[in-house]
């Protein structure tokens, strides 16, 4: 059983964004022993997982989140953060995540937005490489911090900070260079690592409500 909804608004009239969010989630586990388990791996595609919280048992979860989000011409600055509480026969674990990021495109293209549902759409270059212009280019950085640890249930921390590269030849087609710095807190200890990953990808689907 999942039950979910979103609310938002742009708070700033004209050109220029403000927009805001509250989002959350009611969720009953599939599972008929009521079995959960949650885990995250680093933001790159393909890396493997560093926290996991192994199963544990939970009647039900209730999420709450907040988006913040300011876009004026080039520049966009994007925040977002929740928790997420469960409930169970001998425990009651609370977990959290937050997430900022800030990015620019260097060639100016604007990062439109949607009113109606509330998310900011994907780069289009104001003159992709197949007319002759510069194509977009848009530097990003970005932090992420999860923690699904909580009295008996130690899945851990993860922290992650991102400089990232994304160039846009053409509509619809993205190529990213992505340096990613993160560090997890388990029972084992603290572990810090580095990642470096060239990517491509199909934008099409690339509305961000946030992050």
């Amino acid at each position: 059983l999942v039950a979910s909804g979103r609310g938002h608004a742009d708070l700033l009239p004209g050109d220029a964004v403000l927009h805001v969010a509250l989002s959350g989630y009611y969720i009953e586990p599939s599972d008929e022993s009521g079995g959960v388990r949650l885990s995250q791996s680093p933001e790159t595609s393909g890396a493997t997982t560093v926290i996991d919280t192994g199963r544990f048992l939970a009647d039900r979860g209730l999420f709450i989140g907040a988006e913040a989000g300011y876009g004026d011409g080039p520049v966009t600055v994007q925040v977002e953060g929740g928790l997420l509480d469960y409930a169970g026969p001998a425990m009651d674990p609370r977990f959290y995540g937050v997430s900022a990021q800030i990015s620019w495109r260097l060639t100016g293209e604007e990062r439109p937005y949607s009113s109606k549902s509330g998310v900011f759409g994907r780069v289009s270059p104001s003159r992709p490489v197949d007319q002759g212009g510069p194509v977009s280019i848009e530097a990003v950085l970005r932090m992420i911090h999860t923690d699904i640890g909580d009295g008996a249930v130690q899945g851990g921390e993860l922290s992650s900070y991102s400089a990232v590269l994304h160039w846009y030849p053409i509509e619809l087609l993205r190529f990213s260079a992505n340096y990613v710095h993160y560090h997890t807190v388990r029972a084992a200890g603290r572990f810090d690592q580095d990642l470096v990953a060239v990517r491509t990808a199909d934008d099409s689907r690339a509305s961000q409500p946030a992050c």
